[in-house]
């Protein structure tokens, strides 16, 4: 049976509850640089037998430089690291500290039904909230100065943070769109479209009517959320020729979200690492510019 949808953000603080706590913390690796110091770490927080929720895994970039400094959560795209550690290394060099946050990687199961992608996006939410109480205990960080940095997957749950949660000031939504459903069951992703034709031909259902099964399955939905979000805290970033979040789903964020600050370029999702050196100047003249405010 379908849940009711969000009435009010007493229900969303209550539906993505989990157990606070000071983690139990494991270095897995450390590899120092000229300018910043590089950090794996895991973290064990507490939680309770309900609670169906993994270990946390970090990996931080701390600059050489004394005292505190701001700090920026970086989520990355679906199912890898390596892109998102291109900027956090770049913000760590320009003197932020930057926190990249591991997710594990999609395990579906086709005996279930659409249930366990909003499972899979509410443990991706609980993730960050839980990184963010680190971050925000951390010795390091600034408490003043916290912002958020999404790419793709990342991107689409940093947005749905940045209405629950109030420690960070400012975010950057980079190649992300709504609604959810529809993303999933248009886009061109290798990955995805392959267990989507599947899910086609076993439920006889057209991409159009899959979308809709799998909308009334979604909560953590940024569309549900973008009117608690302030406009003047985003900066986006769209690709204007996306085969993986198309344009159009680009475009509906952006309108639900207040029309924030945007940079539209002229590339694909993939493609689009042409104009990451533009895309971490960016970033982090924004996030400058409102840790200055």
């Amino acid at each position: 049976m379908t849940q009711p949808l969000f009435l009010s953000p007493q229900d969303w603080r209550q539906y993505y509850r989990y157990t606070s706590g000071s983690p139990e913390s494991r270095l897995l690796r450390i590899k120092k640089s000229r300018r910043f110091t590089a950090k794996e770490i895991r973290l064990h927080f507490p939680r309770s037998p309900a609670e169906d929720q993994e270990d946390l895994t970090l990996t931080i970039f701390e600059p050489h430089l004394p005292g505190r400094a701001p700090t920026i959560l970086v989520n990355p795209i679906f199912r890898g690291q390596r892109i998102a550690k291109i900027f956090a290394r770049y913000f760590a060099r320009k003197g932020f500290n930057a926190v990249v946050l591991h997710h594990d990687p999609v395990a579906y199961d086709f005996r279930k039904n659409f249930d366990q992608i909003e499972l899979y996006l509410k443990k991706a939410v609980i993730k960050n909230l839980k990184a963010l109480d680190w971050i925000a205990q951390h010795e390091k960080t600034e408490s003043a100065k916290i912002g958020t940095f999404g790419i793709s997957f990342g991107a689409i749950i940093g947005s749905v943070v940045a209405a629950i949660d109030t420690r960070p000031r400012c975010h950057v939504i980079a190649l992300a769109g709504a609604p959810v459903a529809h993303i999933i069951a248009r886009t061109r992703n290798r990955t995805i479209r392959k267990l989507m034709r599947h899910e086609s031909r076993r439920k006889a259902k057209s991409p159009r009517n899959l979308a809709l099964d799998i909308l009334r399955h979604i909560k953590t939905e940024p569309l549900l959320f973008a009117k608690y979000v302030k406009s003047e805290n985003v900066a986006m970033y769209i690709s204007l020729f996306d085969r993986i979040v198309r344009p159009v789903y680009a475009r509906r964020l952006w309108k639900a979200l207040g029309k924030p600050r945007a940079f539209f370029v002229p590339f694909g999702h993939y493609t689009s690492i042409l104009a990451f050196p533009f895309a971490r100047r960016m970033a982090y003249r924004f996030f400058r510019e409102k840790f200055a405010a």
